[in-house]
């Protein structure tokens, strides 16, 4: 990676990790609604509301896509 002028995998994580701690700490629980990516058809009514929408008004259809490779 430094022979490309980037920063070590290390540099990424640990900055990835400052950022996702700062945004948690920063910002109360009722503005930063964190929901699983496994959750968030249970969790839809909540985001959309969150959002100040419905989810009849956008048209939210949700799809399980699953990878076609047979393994």
């Amino acid at each position: 990676m430094k022979d490309n002028n980037l920063y070590t995998l290390d540099g990424y994580l640990k900055y990835w990790y400052y950022h996702n701690k700062t945004v948690i700490e920063g910002n109360p629980e009722k503005k930063l609604p964190i929901i699983c990516s496994d959750q968030i058809e249970q969790n839809l009514d909540r985001l959309t509301r969150f959002a100040g929408f419905s989810g009849e008004k956008l048209g939210f259809r949700l799809c399980s896509c699953k990878n076609s490779k047979q393994n």
